[in-house]
C-alpha cells in the first residue's frame, strides 16, 4: 500500500469515527485511538510470532497467532460449532456445486499485490452484503454465513483456489480487529500448508483454521492438485457486540477514504 494512501487514512481518522459515533450512537473510544503505521513501517519478511499489522492496531485487544474455537464464546462458538458438526453438509455442497462457478482471474489483495495462483468466488462482498449467484448456488453456506452477518460476527467472505505450485509470500494484514477462519472444502495430500507466526499447520476438509493474519503468514501449494477453501474475515471476539456493530461503518468509510487517495 503506498504511503501517501495510508497518510490520507490517518488525517481522515478522526472525522471517520465521529460521523459512526453520531450514526450508530456507540462509542468507538478504543479505535479513536488506533496506532497508525504510516511512517517508519518495516514490512515482514521472517514468519516470526510478531504482530505487524500493515494499517494500524486498535489497542486493547488480544493479540495472537493461532485461535480456536475454545477461545470464542457464543454466538462465535455457536456457529463455529455447525461448521464443524456439520461438515459433510458444507463440504459436500462445496464439491457437487464447484463445478458452476468461475474463480474469474488473478486475485489481488492490498498487501503484497496480485498472485496468479490466488484466485477467488465472493459470498459476501466489500460491504459484507451477500452475492446473489453464490447464495444460490449455495443455499447451506449461504445461511450459515448469513446467521453469522446478522449477529455482527462476519465481514467479507470468499471461496478461494490455490492453484498447483502457487505460493503468497510471506506478509501482515491491515488491521488487528480481524482475525481470518479458513475452512478447508477441497484439500490435497502433500506439501501443502499455512504457516503463521512461525508455526505451519496443514488445511483438513471440514476444519475450521483461525487466525490473526496481523502476524507474518504465508502459503503453499506444492502438490499437483487445487486446493479449496471458504475464506472468512471474522471481527475479532475480543470487541463488544456495540462496536462490531460500528466496525462495519468503520471499514466502509475507510474504504472510501482508500478509493479516493488511490484515484488522486
Amino acid at each position: 500500500m503506498p504511503a501517501h494512501d495510508l497518510t490520507a487514512l490517518s488525517t481522515a481518522w478522526p472525522a471517520i469515527i465521529d460521523t459512526v459515533e453520531r450514526e450508530t450512537g456507540t462509542k468507538c473510544d478504543r479505535f479513536r485511538k488506533a496506532v497508525f503505521h504510516d511512517r517508519n513501517y518495516t514490512p515482514s519478511t521472517e514468519n516470526v510470532p510478531v504482530q505487524n499489522p500493515l494499517y494500524m492496531t486498535v489497542p486493547g485487544i488480544e493479540a495472537k497467532p493461532w485461535w480456536s474455537i475454545e477461545d470464542f464464546d457464543d454466538p462465535y462458538r455457536k456457529h463455529l460449532g455447525t461448521l464443524s458438526s456439520l461438515q459433510q453438509t458444507f463440504v459436500g455442497e462445496f464439491q457437487t456445486n464447484a463445478p458452476q462457478i468461475d474463480f474469474d482471474g488473478p486475485a489481488r489483495t492490498g498487501y503484497f499485490g496480485t498472485n496468479a495462483g490466488w484466485r477467488i468466488f465472493p459470498f459476501l462482498n466489500e460491504a459484507s452484503e451477500p452475492v446473489p449467484l453464490a447464495s444460490r448456488i449455495f443455499p447451506e453456506t449461504a445461511r450459515l454465513l448469513g446467521d453469522m452477518r446478522a449477529d455482527d460476527l462476519v465481514a467479507k467472505c470468499h471461496f478461494s483456489v490455490l492453484k498447483p505450485g502457487a505460493k503468497i509470500a510471506v506478509h501482515c494484514g491491515a488491521v488487528n480487529y480481524e482475525l481470518r477462519l479458513h475452512y478447508g472444502l477441497n484439500i490435497p495430500k502433500g506439501d501443502i500448508a499455512l504457516k503463521v507466526g512461525g508455526e505451519a499447520r496443514p488445511w483438513q476438509n471440514g476444519v475450521a483454521s483461525i487466525f490473526d493474519d496481523t502476524f507474518p503468514h504465508e502459503v503453499w501449494n506444492n502438490t499437483d492438485q487445487d486446493r479449496h477453501i471458504l475464506h472468512c474475515r471474522l471481527l475479532h471476539p475480543g470487541l463488544s457486540a456495540d462496536e462490531r456493530r460500528a466496525t462495519y461503518r468503520i471499514n466502509d468509510l475507510m474504504n472510501t477514504v482508500l478509493q479516493t487517495a488511490k484515484v488522486g
